[in-house]
């Protein structure tokens, strides 16, 4: 109920929208545990919604809700970590996280997998094969 709250009012849906409303009723759910309200701020703080723009404190919620198993999360740090969004780029991470949301059933994390597959050399695969093991 808390995020789709967060949703209306980023949304303005049925309400008037307001950002700063979104974020507090997002900030609730993911403060619950909630991985969804968790991914949601963590765009919140990405964007500068209803926020002042926090790179870091997006990372901290991203990387909360991808530890709880959302798909979507982990496909977002997985971009982070491969484009060096806000984190270091590292290609072992991009491909773990990646890995883990695929697995989670997110396709476009499949799709990014695939993509940095293609552009990793077999001895940079093989080392992050070995490092994730």
């Amino acid at each position: 109920a808390q995020n789709e709250l967060g949703r209306m009012y980023g949304f303005g849906e049925g309400v008037p929208q307001n950002d700063k409303e979104a974020v507090k009723w997002h900030r609730k759910a993911a403060e619950q545990g909630d991985a969804f309200g968790q991914l949601a701020l963590g765009w919140m703080y990405a964007i500068g919604s209803g926020v002042q723009e926090d790179d870091k404190e997006a990372v901290k919620w991203f990387r909360i809700a991808a530890r709880a198993g959302h798909p979507g999360s982990q496909n977002v740090l997985g971009t982070m970590y491969e484009r060096g969004e806000t984190v270091n780029v590292d290609m072992a991470r991009a491909y773990f996280w990646y890995t883990l949301a695929a697995g989670n059933g997110n396709t476009e994390a499949g799709h990014n997998r695939s993509k940095l597959k293609e552009k990793l050399g077999t001895d940079e695969l093989r080392h992050i094969g070995d490092a994730l093991e």
